[in-house]
């Protein structure tokens, strides 16, 4: 009888952890059971009011990417429906935004829409794996520096590329230069009508003249297209990734970033599950791509509008899309009176008011290298091309913190203890790994030779935890200075980095000290551990061991916590 008993308490524990994923993968079933009658109304109230935000956003955003204004409606419904049932943060409306729709164009200028819809599949299947994986932590490496450079350098690319619907004349080339040498070259093809209406349309962003046929009603449903046409041939799947490049990566990237960005801004105290807020992004663009959307994320300006409206929940995304589905229905027909110039002036101030013109005088005040990177990219981003700026920011930020860790700033100053010891104290900025072991061993070698007869005592309180190579820097070290009458101490040593250099074997030749304060006359004293404020251990130079109750340390749980 037992073992039956023990088959259902097994079962039960797994029932338990499955309904627990459940939950955690689908927090509508957590907050739903406690939905109330005025949490309808405030959310139905938050709900209209963003999705009365969202149509002009999302029409003036799908022509940033280079696309007919129903892409950016479909992007708007499909993402504000999904994040309802996934989604863990009330304020988040998941849409184009302006940051996915110059990524878009910078990736997919001059080819069909299906290398969007494909483009928004992929990225979604990554930020879907992102979620899985727990990978959040590589969206890190992408700077706001970074991102301001490529996105000003994007900006600055679509104003010129909106210069022909702007001047009514016709531009073949999408390269930032050859494009304004064509403009030159064509300015006797001005018309003075366009360009009066533009102008007009930049100050008042209004005018009426016949534009092109824009769908009623919502899309078909179907898997992405795995083949178009383009430049008079067929484009089979494997040439549409190629051709979309480094934007299957950095277009998911990015939009993790701002999409859990915006999740922590909005989450006040409660403690934001980025794995989840990945696997509802990845989701809406997985299923986006099933209606033709475009790359999507969330938009600070549409969490603003939420916030402000009183949201109570992610229900609200039901109300903005229903609104986002009526003017699909009812005023696309309408869209049919846009003209060119009009929508080139509205995207030409929008995509203007991207250009992050206040960072550069900040970051040459606070941070040279922020400036010089964010400058190389923006720089590179309209001389070359946006993909390429962004992989080379990346590559030039991961250089400065490669930088930082291996070569740390390391304090070392002369000290006089309160009894006149004189010695050396070391002090290095940040924790300690292979980079910068020989680096902080050659400063102490290089200080000792200018004060011979002073000990060292080298503080690690900088040090979180070192590896094998970092110990064995710090047990040479040890071997050097501790074999002679001068003498080497290690101040503020934590238990993981005390784990890791036990494990080196050599207890006999490291000394301790629980602080600097601890640093006297003719010891490097070192305490035991548990209790600091007893009578120090060892007392002489010549003797320094670890103590029994230290050695035993390596025995017990305070280095099972590897």
């Amino acid at each position: 009888m037992p073992e039956p008993v023990a088959d259902s308490s097994s079962q039960t524990v797994k029932n338990g952890s499955m309904k627990k994923l459940i939950f955690k993968r689908l927090p509508i079933l957590s907050w739903l059971p406690h939905y109330t009658k005025e949490d309808i109304i405030a959310d139905f109230v938050a709900g209209i009011t963003v999705g009365m935000t969202m149509i002009p956003q999302s029409v003036a955003y799908a022509g940033l990417a280079g696309l007919q204004p129903q892409y950016g409606l479909y992007t708007a419904f499909i993402g504000s429906f999904t994040y309802v049932f996934f989604g863990s943060v009330k304020e988040v409306s998941i849409g184009p935004t302006s940051l996915m729709a110059l990524l878009t164009f910078s990736y997919v200028v001059g080819r069909p829409v299906e290398y969007v819809i494909l483009l928004t599949f992929l990225a979604g299947c990554i930020e879907f794996a992102m979620g899985l994986f727990k990978l959040g932590f590589l969206v890190d490496f992408m700077s706001p520096c970074l991102t301001s450079g490529f996105t000003s350098a994007t900006s600055i690319i679509i104003i010129i590329s909106q210069l022909k619907g702007f001047l009514g004349i016709s531009i073949k080339n999408n390269s930032t230069f050859p494009a304004l040498q064509e403009v030159l070259s064509k300015v006797q093809e001005i018309k003075v009508g366009d360009t009066l209406l533009g102008v007009t349309c930049v100050v008042f962003l209004m005018g009426f003249k016949q534009l092109g046929i824009v769908p009623r009603g919502l899309p078909d449903i179907g898997l992405p297209a795995t083949h178009a046409e383009f430049n008079n041939s067929t484009s089979g799947f494997t040439d549409m990734v190629s051709s979309l490049g480094s934007g299957i990566i950095v277009v998911p990237l990015v939009a993790v970033l701002a999409n859990v960005a915006i999740a922590k801004a909005y989450s006040s105290e409660a403690v934001v599950d980025a794995s989840q807020e990945m696997i509802s992004l990845g989701l809406a663009n997985i299923l986006g791509s099933f209606v033709k959307a475009m790359p999507s994320c969330g938009a600070f300006t549409r969490s603003s509008v939420a916030s402000s409206s009183g949201v109570r929940s992610p229900l609200q995304g039901l109300y903005s899309g229903a609104v986002i589905i009526l003017a699909l229905s009812i005023l696309a027909p309408y869209f049919f009176y846009i003209p060119k110039a009009t929508l080139a002036a509205i995207l030409i101030v929008a995509a203007s008011s991207l250009i992050d013109y206040e960072i550069f005088p900040t970051l040459w005040r606070c941070s040279k290298v922020d400036f010089i990177i964010t400058t190389m990219t923006f720089a590179i981003g309209i001389l070359v091309s946006v993909e390429m700026s962004i992989v080379i920011g990346a590559i030039f930020n991961v250089l400065v913190l490669l930088k930082a860790w291996s070569r740390p700033g390391i304090l070392i100053e002369k000290r006089t203890s309160e009894k006149g010891l004189e010695y050396l104290y070391i002090k290095p900025e940040l924790g300690l790994f292979y980079p910068a072991a020989d680096y902080l061993t050659e400063k102490v070698k290089k200080h000792h030779n200018k004060n011979p007869t002073f000990p060292i005592a080298l503080d690690c309180y900088g040090f979180i935890k070192i590896d094998y190579s970092a110990a064995k820097s710090l047990e040479t070290l040890a071997k050097t200075y501790n074999k002679k009458e001068v003498g080497i101490v290690f101040v503020n040593v934590n238990s993981k980095v005390l784990c890791t250099l036990m494990a080196q074997g050599e207890d006999n030749i490291v000394s301790l000290c629980q602080s600097s304060y601890e640093v006297n006359a003719n010891t490097f004293s070192v305490r035991d551990m548990e209790n600091p404020d007893e009578k120090p251990l060892i007392d002489s130079i010549n003797g320094r061991k670890f103590s029994e109750d230290i050695r035993d340390i390596r025995k017990g749980s305070l280095c099972d916590l590897e």
